[in-house]
């Protein structure tokens, strides 16, 4: 967690365990960064789809509850770049969904650009196409109002997810830890 001028907090957010990190932030551990890492083998074990949902549900389940925490129920996009069209096409392992995008999700893509404020499932599946890296985009908490809560989520390379916000976190470490993520 950094601190920034104007009472901003900077954390990052991730599954990645921070003991394993060297003197300089890297990550000394051999872990997968991305979906398309299932089927490929990390330490002798290969990630399935099934782990890898695990952990993307972990992120999306973050995301509530530090939204609920600071009393913001929309997320509007600031920034936007698309991959071009839905990649599912690139994922034929056997463990991967016939489908690995519904329609809604389809749609929200097509539809998704800056500008668009985001509510309920619409926040869970830009979450998904992001850590997907379908998309890369900037969501702020809408309406912005200097004297409310702010936050700011975007995610990185490397599964790294971004929490900007004038509240502190900290008090939500044990609650993220207990689905798996790391708030730092």
């Amino acid at each position: 967690m950094q601190k920034s001028g104007g009472a901003m907090y900077r954390y990052r957010l991730s599954k990645y365990n921070p003991e394993y990190r060297d003197e300089f932030g890297g990550y000394e551990n051999n872990e997968w960064t991305s979906i398309s890492d299932v089927g490929k083998s990390f330490d002798g074990v290969i990630l399935n789809f099934e782990e890898y949902m695990r952990s993307e549900d972990a992120y999306v389940k973050s995301v509530n509850i530090i939204m609920d925490y600071c009393k913001v129920t929309a997320l509007k996009v600031t920034y936007i770049e698309k991959r071009g069209a839905l990649s599912a096409h690139e994922y034929h392992l056997p463990t991967f969904p016939k489908n690995l995008y519904d329609l809604k999700t389809t749609a929200l893509y097509k539809g998704v650009k800056k500008g668009t404020v985001l509510t309920g499932w619409r926040v869970d599946r830009v979450i998904r196409l992001l850590l997907r890296e379908e998309l890369y985009l900037h969501l702020e908490s809408y309406p912005p109002n200097k004297k409310e809560q702010s936050l700011k989520v975007f995610v990185g390379f490397d599964y790294l997810m971004g929490i900007h916000t004038n509240i502190n976190l900290r008090h939500l470490e044990e609650k993220l830890l207990d689905i798996g993520m790391y708030l730092e």
